[in-house]
């Protein structure tokens, strides 16, 4: 691997610059969506419509307690016999199979025999909806959380420049507190009101 690009990716950038992990991202992204995407997608709405009407708290309970219970479901119908992990395997298998005979060239894709595969998984599947639900929550309050703390210190940043902006404003109001003079020299830039001379 050439050093300069290996130091260019060490100097901070962001994680998906490199194209490796961008790949895998990617496929990573796919085969869950050929896993669950329904499950997916109706926790995303679900999580969307919900969060507006509820407390976060509240919101994150529901999720949490729905994630935990599809889980437990779904652990329980695994060691009861029920080859969720060969289902996945097939199918994930014959997409790749597919994307290995005919490539980008969806028209020459057997799209019948994925269907058939793919909609028994998915409907299996669909006990994610609260673990999906669950991690849109949490990302949508880490977000939330993020933004909130920046307005917050700019909210504080700007109270702490009023705080020193009035304090200065009133040393300079109060001129009886600053000396004639400092060192034997006269101090320059206390304003001469003519009425109290007089």
């Amino acid at each position: 691997m050439n050093m300069a690009y290996h130091r260019h990716n060490n100097n901070g950038g962001p994680p998906m610059s490199d194209p490796f992990w961008f790949a895998v991202a990617l496929i990573f992204s796919a085969a869950l969506a050929a896993i669950a995407l329904p499950a997916i997608i109706i926790g995303f709405v679900a999580q969307r419509y919900l969060a507006p009407r509820l407390h976060w708290k509240m919101s994150m309970l529901i999720w949490l307690m729905l994630s935990l219970s599809g889980g437990f479901i779904l652990w329980q119908n695994y060691w009861h016999g029920w080859s969720l992990v060969n289902e996945i395997t097939n199918v994930l298998i014959l997409y790749i199979a597919q994307i290995k005979h005919h490539q980008a060239d969806l028209a020459q894709w057997d799209l019948l025999s994925i269907w058939k595969a793919t909609v028994p998984l998915w409907l299996q599947t669909i006990l994610g909806i609260g673990i999906a639900g669950l991690w849109f929550e949490t990302c949508s309050n880490a977000s939330t959380n993020i933004a909130q703390a920046l307005r917050r210190g700019e909210r504080q940043r700007q109270q702490r420049a009023a705080r020193m902006q009035n304090r200065a404003r009133r040393r300079t109001n109060r001129p009886a507190h600053i000396p004639d003079e400092a060192g034997g020299m006269m101090v320059v830039g206390i304003p001469i009101n003519d009425d109290e001379e007089a």
